[in-house]
């Protein structure tokens, strides 16, 4: 809890969001970088065959 609150009142380490009349709303990514962090943060993820096969049931089609 004590990281959480360090995180929490540290104003640096928050990463500030775009302001919403400059956000591409509707669309995963909107630029290069974006799409790169997304790709990081998705690697650790199973995918569908992977999660059948657990006997999961896998996020339905958006």
């Amino acid at each position: 809890m004590y990281e959480l609150q360090q995180y929490l009142l540290n104003e640096q380490s928050k990463v500030k969001s775009m302001p919403i009349h400059e956000a591409f709303n509707g669309k995963m990514a909107n630029n290069e970088a974006e799409v790169k962090r997304l790709g990081r943060s998705m690697v650790g993820y199973p995918t569908n065959s992977q999660l059948m096969e657990k006997g999961l049931v896998p996020d339905p089609i958006q």
